[in-house]
């Protein structure tokens, strides 16, 4: 009766605990995404123009890649830790181990930029991955960088 009971009880508790660490893996990546909105803005202070995204599939390496150059103040936009970024340079999600930070840049002060429909800060950047659902579709999702 003892094991049915543990049983029971773990089979009811192993979905909540799954449910509370995404959570805290959005949370991370959350916190990920604001600091790096920080930091392309401090990019664009000083380039008065934030890094080009590349177009296609909104690789992030376009985006790492910039902010750790040296700013203004002669230290890095933004400090990457060695597991943050895939081999690739892209920046890697907390969510899903499989998934990466999406980056697009949407000021109107980028050379040949094609402001995309979709778009929703349409004067600097949008920053965004899959949720815990696996979405990867921009507007479902809620890791990123509007509202």
């Amino acid at each position: 009766m003892v094991i049915v009971v543990i049983g029971l009880l773990a089979a009811l508790l192993l979905p909540a605990l799954g449910r509370a660490m995404c959570t805290g893996r959005m949370g991370a990546t959350e916190s990920l995404v604001d600091n790096l909105h920080q930091a392309a803005k401090m990019y664009e202070l000083d380039n008065n123009a934030y890094p080009p995204d590349g177009g296609g599939a909104f690789p992030s390496s376009k985006l790492a890649l910039p902010l750790k150059s040296l700013g203004g103040k002669k230290v890095a936009y933004f400090e990457f830790q060695p597991d943050m970024l895939d081999s690739s340079n892209n920046i890697k999600s907390r969510v899903h181990d499989w998934d990466t930070i999406r980056y697009r840049n949407n000021a109107v002060n980028y050379p040949g930029n094609q402001l995309d429909a979709s778009a929703h800060n349409k004067s600097s950047i949008d920053l965004w991955c899959s949720d815990c659902s696996g979405t990867q579709v921009s507007p479902n999702t809620n890791v990123n960088n509007w509202e």
